[in-house]
Order: structure tokens, then sequence, then C-alpha cells
């Protein structure tokens, strides 16, 4: 299987998320943050404050694009959310692997950020995020082989459940009681939606799917690679 290229918004998850698929895949992880960071020897806040916005840009792109993975795993790659802006960079990452894109509506991503600038957000002076959230989808959208919706999502939450619990078979309401934290009823379809976007970023043939599998009556089980 080729290496797996996270994109999205800041606060999407591509990190947390990036690495529990790793974990459980047995791929490398690899933050290209902290590739630029370590290459550069300084914070992604402090290259935009000492380059601007276009500046740190450039930096990202240039590193990005001309980044090739060590040693013969295949890994996660996780990028930071401005690296769409660089079509070079993008055409490396492609080369690279498959690219999937987390999909967060702009509510849900406010609710989880704060203070942008010490993050190293690429922002625009007085543009607000949901202006650069509508200025980057559509960049995600054309760059991406995959997009997952993660809407209202836990998808990490699952995942990181099922992979603490390897070969063990969970019904699909307590998958939901212990996910969202809510008494569960009727959520088979709600349960279902999820498990379906979890095989398209970790199987090889989501039809097919050798590691979250249906246990027929009784619900959904991880199996150890």
């Amino acid at each position: 299987m080729k290496n797996i290229v996270l994109i999205g918004m800041p606060g999407s998850g591509k990190s947390t998320l990036g690495v529990l698929l790793a974990k459980f895949l047995g791929y490398d992880f690899v933050d290209m943050d902290i590739v630029i960071q370590n290459a550069t020897g300084k914070k992604l806040s402090e290259i935009i404050e000492e380059r601007g916005n276009e500046g740190f840009l450039d930096v990202e792109g240039e590193i990005v694009s001309s980044y090739q993975p060590e040693g013969r795993h295949p890994m996660i790659i996780a990028t930071g959310g401005s690296v769409v802006y660089r079509e070079r960079a993008m055409d490396n990452l492609r080369s690279l692997g498959k690219i999937v894109y987390l999909s967060v509506p702009c509510e849900e991503l406010e609710k989880r950020l704060h203070h942008l600038e010490a993050r190293g957000v690429a922002i625009g002076e007085g543009m607000t995020f949901r202006e650069l959230y509508e200025e980057r989808r559509p960049l995600y959208e054309k760059y991406a082989d995959i997009t997952v919706d993660e809407a209202g999502s836990s998808l990490s939450d699952i995942v990181e459940l099922m992979m603490q619990n390897l070969g063990r078979v969970f019904s699909a309401e307590e998958i939901y009681e212990r996910v969202w934290n809510e008494e569960a009823f009727a959520v088979e379809n709600t349960v279902m939606v999820h498990i379906r976007r979890i095989r398209e970023k970790i199987e090889i043939n989501p039809k097919e799917p050798k590691y979250l599998k249906v246990v027929w009556g009784i619900g959904y089980k991880m199996e150890k690679i």
C-alpha cells in the first residue's frame, strides 16, 4: 500500500488521526510541520513573524516539494493546512501517496481552535477564520483523491477504541455509547457510516476489509495486523 497523505484545515485532526492510523497499520508517521521546524530551526510562528505569510508559504513549499521519506516502511504523512498553496509541494505529495482530505465544517473547527498565531497558521491580516476556510476549501477538494466528511464525527475516537481492544467484537450500540457518551437508540446507520469512512482510510480495498471487519449479527472488530 502506498503512503497516505492527510490534508485539511488546522484542527481537522490530521496529526491525531495520523498517529492512530500509523500505530494500527504499522506505518511510520511524519508531521510535515515538524520537518519544516527541524529544517529551519524555528517554530512556524517565528518563520511567519520574520518572513510574513508569503515568505512562510515559500519555505513550506520548498521543503515539502523536495521531501522524500527515509526508510522502506509506508508512511502516514500529516501536512500543514497551508501546503495546498504551492502546487509544486502538492505534486510531490501526490507522487508519494494517496491524498486524503479531512473535511470538517468551519463551525466545528472554530470550536476546536484558539490562538491561531501561536499555532503558526498562515492567515492574512484582517482575514477571518471563515474567510480562510472558504479560500482553502476549493484547494483541498482539488488535490484530494479521497474526501472524508468528518461533520460531527468521532472517527479518531472509534479507531482508538477498537485499536485498544484488538479482536474484541463491539456492537453498534456499544461503540456509539462509548464514543458519543450518549444512550444508544437506533444507531446502527450512524455507526455504519463512520465504519465505512474509517475503512476508506485504512483498507487497501474498503469493500473487502482485512482489518476492520463485520461480525454478522453482532457488531464490528479490529483485526491485528
